[in-house]
C-alpha cells in the first residue's frame, strides 16, 4: 500500500512514545516521511530500557526514517531541556511536538476526599506541568525557525493529549479530570501567545483508548455497568478507540491540511461527547 507521505522530512518530538498513543502516533508519522525522536520515561531495569530504544529505533527505520530515543521525565526541567538540546543537535529543528506523556495510576481511582495528596500532585505534575515545561522549551526553538524566503511559513505545530474527561469532571477520576482540563486551557493560551509566531497549536481529546493506561481502568472501574449508570460515556461506535484512530487526527493536525486551525480541542471519542 502507498502511503501519501504528508510530514515528509518533518521531525517530530513524541513524549510518551514508547507505548500506547504516543507509539501509535510514531508509527503513523514515520509512515507519512518524518523522522522520529521518542522520549519515555523507561520504568525498567537498565537492560530492558536499553533492549526497548533498541526495538524503537528499529521500528522506526523500517520506515526508512530516522530515530533518536530518550529517557526522559518530562516533569524535570533539566532533563526536558535536555532532550530539547539533543533533539537540535541530532536534526537541527523541531518541526512538531506531540505532548502525549500521561498517567493515571490505579491507586488514584478514588474520590477528592480519599485521594492522597501525592497521587494528585504527581498526575498534575506529569499531564499539565510536563506539557507546559515541553510546550515551553520546544516553543523557543520553533520561534526561530524562521524561514527568510517565506515568513509567513508555519514554523511548528505543538498537539497535546487532553481527553473527553477534560471537559466534564467525572467521580473518581479527579486529578485525571483536571489536569486534562488544563491542557485545554494551556493549548489555548499556547495559540493566541504564538499565533503571531507562525506556530499552531491544538490538542486531542481521546475517549475510551485501548492502550496500557486503560487496562487497570478498565479492569478495576470502567465495566459496562459503571460506564452506563456512572460516567455516562459510552461511544456510539461500539468498540474503543485504537491508537491508530488517536494517531490519524494528529497526522492531520501536524500535517498542511491542517494549516488554519490553532488552538482547538478536537474530540476523537466516537460519539462519546459532542462538544
Amino acid at each position: 500500500m502507498v502511503i501519501m507521505q504528508r510530514l515528509l522530512n518533518k521531525v517530530a518530538l513524541i513524549t510518551g512514545g514508547a507505548s500506547g498513543i504516543g507509539h501509535g502516533i510514531a508509527r503513523k508519522f514515520a509512515q507519512e516521511g518524518a523522522d522520529i525522536i521518542i522520549s519515555d520515561i523507561f520504568l525498567r531495569s537498565p537492560d530492558e530500557v536499553e533492549k526497548i530504544k533498541a526495538e524503537l529505533k528499529s521500528e522506526i527505520k523500517s520506515f526508512g526514517r530516522d530515530a533518536l530515543i530518550l529517557k526522559v521525565d518530562v516533569t524535570n526541567s533539566d532533563q526536558v531541556q535536555e532532550m530539547v538540546k539533543q533533539s537540535i543537535e541530532k536534526f537541527n529543528k523541531i518541526d512538531i511536538l506531540i505532548n502525549n506523556a500521561g498517567i493515571m495510576p490505579p491507586s488514584a481511582l478514588r474520590s477528592i476526599t480519599h485521594i492522597k495528596e501525592e497521587d494528585w500532585k504527581r498526575i498534575l505534575d506529569v499531564n499539565l506541568n510536563g506539557v507546559f515545561l515541553c510546550s515551553k522549551y520546544v516553543a523557543k526553538k520553533m520561534i526561530k525557525q524562521k524561514d527568510k524566503s517565506n515568513p509567513n511559513k508555519i514554523r511548528g505545530r505543538i498537539i497535546s493529549m487532553s481527553s473527553v474527561e477534560g471537559r466534564q469532571g467525572q467521580p473518581l477520576m479527579g486529578p485525571y479530570c483536571v489536569s486534562k482540563s488544563g491542557v485545554i486551557s494551556l493549548t489555548q493560551t499556547l495559540a493566541k501567545e504564538l499565533g503571531s509566531k507562525h506556530i499552531l497549536v491544538n490538542a486531542i481529546c481521546p475517549g475510551l483508548v485501548k492502550t496500557p493506561l486503560l487496562g487497570p481502568l478498565a479492569d478495576m472501574y470502567l465495566d459496562e455497568k459503571v460506564l452506563n449508570d456512572q460516567f455516562k460515556l459510552v461511544p456510539i461506535i461500539d468498540r474503543y478507540a485504537l491508537p491508530e484512530d488517536i494517531a490519524k487526527m494528529a497526522t492531520f493536525l501536524a500535517s498542511d491540511e491542517s494549516s488554519y486551525i490553532t488552538g482547538q480541542a478536537i474530540n476523537v471519542c466516537g460519539g462519546m461527547q459532542f462538544y
